[in-house]
């Protein structure tokens, strides 16, 4: 019986982080296509800290921090997508 309920919480836990995902995803897209620059930023850096293992994710992170012109973030950024996508798209 603990084992059932452990895991319903594991499960319950993470639809609730991918919920979150969802939603910091489409406000820092928003913000994002209306040149909120600061405002994107700042969302995005919270779809990273929820999953820094997309590439869209680092890329759109990369552009924010560059239109901010934080360039010294933005190349870390941009660098770490490049890994991520081995240099097929990017």
């Amino acid at each position: 019986m603990r084992y059932v309920l452990l895991l319903f919480c594991i499960l319950a836990s993470s639809a609730l982080t991918a919920q979150s995902l969802k939603q910091w995803k489409a406000l820092a897209t928003e913000a994002q296509e209306n040149a909120q620059f600061q405002t994107a930023t700042a969302y995005w850096l919270e779809v990273m800290k929820l999953d820094s293992t997309t590439f869209e994710h680092s890329v759109n992170y990369a552009e924010c921090l560059r239109e901010t012109k934080d360039y010294r973030s933005a190349l870390f950024y941009y660098e770490k997508s490049f890994k991520k996508d081995r240099g097929r798209i990017f």
